[in-house]
């Protein structure tokens, strides 16, 4: 595919973040997808509804959940997405430090970066890196940098 169609799947990718229709997800996702985030690499079996999963749950935590894509760059089979997302924090959130963070209704903005490998129209590998320092900040549950 071109880099202008892989730039198109993210797009619909995007899309199903944004409206969680997950049933989207088995032409977006491929069988044998994997994702490394954060320092560590996940083979979920069931990839497409696992993912749906993790849609699901981002929904629930901030209702009104809402991607852009800021920046993309495809060149080949890989595309890089530069993101921001928008919400109101309305479900309780497993945060990164092992610690569940109650709803605190405040509305929150992130940023973070993917980048996806593609094959035959569908996302196979992704990398990703989020703010999850700013979200945790911003929503009170760890205090703010101080100059």
């Amino acid at each position: 595919m071109s880099a202008e169609e892989n730039k198109a799947v993210i797009r619909r990718w995007l899309d199903v973040w944004n409206t969680g229709a997950v049933e989207e997800l088995e032409a977006l996702i491929t069988p044998d997808y994997v994702r490394h985030t954060n320092g560590s690499t996940e083979r979920p079996e069931a990839a497409p509804a696992w993912y749906g999963r993790l849609v699901t749950t981002a929904r629930t935590i901030y209702p009104d959940f809402h991607v852009t894509a800021d920046v993309q760059l495809a060149e080949g089979d890989m595309v890089v997405t530069r993101w921001t997302v928008r919400g109101t924090h309305q479900g309780e959130w497993n945060t990164p430090l092992g610690t569940t963070l109650a709803p605190t209704g405040k509305q929150v903005t992130f940023t973070g970066v993917t980048i996806a490998r593609l094959a035959n129209g569908a996302i196979t590998e992704e990398w990703w890196e989020s703010d999850r320092l700013g979200r945790l900040q911003h929503l009170g549950a760890l205090p703010a940098a101080t100059a």
